[in-house]
């Protein structure tokens, strides 16, 4: 099951459900690579990227349940000293979290 959206700047993106463990390594992994990598122009990762809905929503709490692609990617683009220190922080070895990445980008092939 996917859901295909287009926002207004013209770009598109897509939500595809993710498996439990999967989830909890991917989400831990987005809130540490915000200490490690730098951002581009200072900007913070959750004030920049996550998502904002143009009208209040009863449950809010739902943008805090996804998981932006292109920021846990950038964690293959660590040092071997860096990718070894974030997957010691999340408790499982790196290559459960390049394992995971890999099939985000195969549920992402198609797009």
């Amino acid at each position: 099951m996917t859901t295909v959206f287009a926002s207004l700047d013209g770009s598109f993106g897509f939500v595809r459900p993710l498996t439990e463990k999967s989830y909890r390594r991917l989400h831990f992994l987005q809130t540490f690579i915000g200490s490690v990598t730098p951002q581009i122009a200072g900007l913070h990762i959750k004030g920049s990227r996550s998502a904002k809905p143009s009208q209040p929503i009863v449950n809010g709490r739902n943008a805090r349940n996804l998981i932006d692609g292109d920021v846990v990617e950038q964690y293959l683009h660590l040092s071997l000293y860096d990718k070894t220190d974030l997957a010691r922080r999340l408790g499982v070895g790196r290559y459960h979290i390049i394992d995971d990445l890999m099939q985000l980008r195969r549920m992402a092939f198609y797009y």
